[in-house]
């Protein structure tokens, strides 16, 4: 029986498949708050690299994404995330 879904369990992976835009966008705007809110170096730096792999996985343009990442432009991330929900 290991590995065997029920149908609930399907329903909900399959609703949240559909919903990967949006879980997505949720997420980056989670993520611009969260950077705002760091207190150390370390931990900023972490949020940004995520927000990259975010980014990257809603089909950025590459040279875009590294110029806003490079920048560490808080504003220009929400502008860019604000852009795509």
């Amino acid at each position: 029986m290991a590995g065997e879904r029920t149908r609930y369990q399907e329903a909900i992976i399959r609703r949240s498949y559909r919903n990967l835009d949006t879980l997505r966008a949720q997420r980056l705007e989670q993520l611009v708050g969260d950077i705002f809110l760091a207190t150390t170096e370390k931990r900023r730096a972490s949020l940004w690299a995520k927000a990259g792999e975010l980014l990257a996985a809603t089909g950025m343009p590459s040279d875009e994404l590294k110029q806003v990442l490079d920048a560490r432009d808080l504003e220009a991330l929400a502008a860019v995330v604000n852009a795509r929900s």
